[in-house]
């Protein structure tokens, strides 16, 4: 059984997660990273970089990249 899914198989083709971020207006993000981690942080110098303050709240899309597929299907929320 998994437990958390810790014990989930990886993707033999991961490349790694596709992050963008978004300012809740806009449909195109301000900024697009590439991560080989599951976590990801945006800094608060990248985020006055983008906004020029900290927003109050922004959307992050996170897409999972397969060598064999490209992008997956993105999870979004809003933070």
């Amino acid at each position: 059984s998994l437990i958390d899914y810790q014990d989930a198989p990886q993707d033999p083709d991961f490349q790694g997660f596709l992050v963008a971020i978004y300012d809740n207006v806009n449909p195109e993000p301000v900024r697009t990273e590439y991560s080989f981690d599951s976590r990801y942080i945006y800094t608060k110098e990248q985020q006055i970089e983008d906004f020029g303050s900290s927003p109050s709240s922004l959307k992050v899309s996170v897409h999972q990249v397969s060598k064999l597929y490209g992008g997956g299907r993105p999870t979004t929320i809003t933070v």
